[in-house]
């Protein structure tokens, strides 16, 4: 069995105990999410599809760690001019553990 869900405009297909990373969620570590919008459900041979979201069905999560992407380097140079500019970025992101589809 697996689902496709929305969050923060990203989409997900997940099973159930599975892990995935998403954008940072403002939540404490080990506590659950409930997920409402789901797009697409799948069990045994039959595929439900929502209109645009499923009614009744929900993704139980537990959010496992909150964690940093390795950082990005943004490097603005025009040559001849004295210019050179350097930023970085890290995005901050949330390991979610998948454990429960209900339908």
């Amino acid at each position: 069995m697996y689902a496709v869900f929305e969050n923060h405009g990203n989409q997900y297909r997940v099973k159930q105990g599975e892990v995935i990373f998403s954008n940072q969620i403002s939540a404490n570590l080990g506590s659950l999410i409930e997920f409402e919008k789901v797009l697409l459900l799948s069990k045994e041979n039959q595929i439900v599809f929502g209109n645009p979201y499923i009614k009744g069905a929900r993704i139980l999560a537990k959010i496992c760690n909150h964690i940093q992407k390795k950082k990005i380097n943004i490097i603005k140079f025009s040559r001849r001019k004295h210019f050179k500019k350097k930023q970085g970025y890290r995005q901050k992101i949330t390991s979610l553990k998948i454990i429960n589809i209900v339908y």
